[in-house]
């Protein structure tokens, strides 16, 4: 039975279809399906020839353009921990995601013509070199200092080119925030619900949304920025059952302690290494945060959880047009007949 998909997810994907930098995402490519089963088949040998089917070479095709534009998922949390560390702040405004896009390459801040500051510095090179030879000249007609003069005043009359900034940005923050350029949204929380909407459900996006709510990569993750991440990149309601397993991979999962320096005995590293283990024990005492390979791990063998989350679910991003159904209905009919 299909996956009856949030209305609200549906309509964002296919406004997001609309902007010409997201439209140009080329289809997924999909895993053989349904996955080779046998009757009677246990939960542990349907995971087995589960893991084999992500061996598929296509996966590794579908991974590698997580995002359009040949942006992959370590290029796209790349470069939010990047802006996200600028910031000092997941948290921030539409301009907090435009730095993500330009970073990415979505967005463009550039002088029209490039090189102007280049070419004005080697004009003022070439003039030095002639008022250098016009001083050197014997007779003394100072010819270059007037060729210097004009071309001096020609380069300062010249007004500087203003930066062209283009706003890839705010077009998605519209669809995924609001009209709001200064509403405040976890730029995070912004990236992974896009992964979901141009790419659909399934694990490359799961993987991503948990490696992007570690901030800086060495951190760790929260319990609340995992339930987001799990929120977003699932196609039905997490609840019952699945709810219940949710929480014990919590609880199983590995917890994330600052890494400790290696111990050769130096006197020059002891500084260095209480300072390491006062890291340790502060982050013993802070909420816990746990390794996200460590989550996703214990994940792929949870049958309810990874029967929720781990599936390839598209997101349709196109009306159909009306009365198809019918239409393919009564095709039918005249071929039996």
């Amino acid at each position: 039975m299909a996956t009856k998909l949030d209305e609200r997810v549906v309509a964002e994907a296919k406004a997001l279809a609309k902007l010409q930098y997201l439209a140009d995402c080329e289809p997924r490519l999909q895993l053989p399906t349904p996955v080779p089963t046998t009757p009677g088949m246990r939960a542990e040998s349907w995971l087995a020839v589960r893991c084999g089917c992500l061996a598929h070479p296509s996966r590794a095709s579908s991974r590698a353009c997580l995002f359009p534009g040949a942006v992959d998922a370590e290029a796209m949390t790349a470069a939010v921990r990047e802006a996200v560390k600028e910031a000092g702040s997941p948290l921030g405004t539409e301009a907090l995601l435009q730095q993500v896009f330009l970073k990415i390459g979505w967005d463009k801040s550039e002088t029209p013509g490039g090189g102007g500051e280049e070419g004005e510095e080697g004009e003022g090179k070439e003039e030095g070199e002639e008022k250098e030879e016009g001083e050197d000249d014997e007779d003394g007609d100072g010819g270059g200092k007037d060729d210097d003069g004009e071309g001096g005043e020609a380069a300062a009359a010249a007004p500087a080119p203003e930066p062209v900034v283009t706003n890839n940005a705010m077009d998605a923050w519209r669809v995924l925030v609001g009209d709001d350029a200064e509403a405040t949204a976890d730029v995070r929380d912004v990236v992974s619900r896009l992964a979901v909407r141009v790419r659909g459900y399934g694990e490359p996006q799961l993987r991503f949304a948990v490696g992007v709510m570690d901030a800086d990569g060495a951190s760790g993750v929260d319990e609340h920025a995992l339930w987001t991440a799990v929120q977003v990149c699932a196609p039905a309601p997490v609840e019952g059952v699945a709810l219940t397993h949710v929480r014990r991979l919590w609880r199983a999962s590995e917890t994330w302690l600052p890494a400790m320096p290696e111990d050769d005995g130096e006197e020059a590293d002891a500084e260095a290494l209480e300072a390491a283990k006062a890291a340790v024990e502060a982050a013993k005492s802070a909420p816990r945060r746990i390794v996200g390979e460590s989550w996703l791990g214990l994940l792929a063998e949870d049958e309810y959880a990874a029967a929720l989350l781990l599936p390839e679910v598209e997101v349709p991003k196109e009306d159909k047009p009306e009365g198809e159904d019918g239409e393919e209905g009564e095709d039918g009919e005249d071929d039996d007949e």
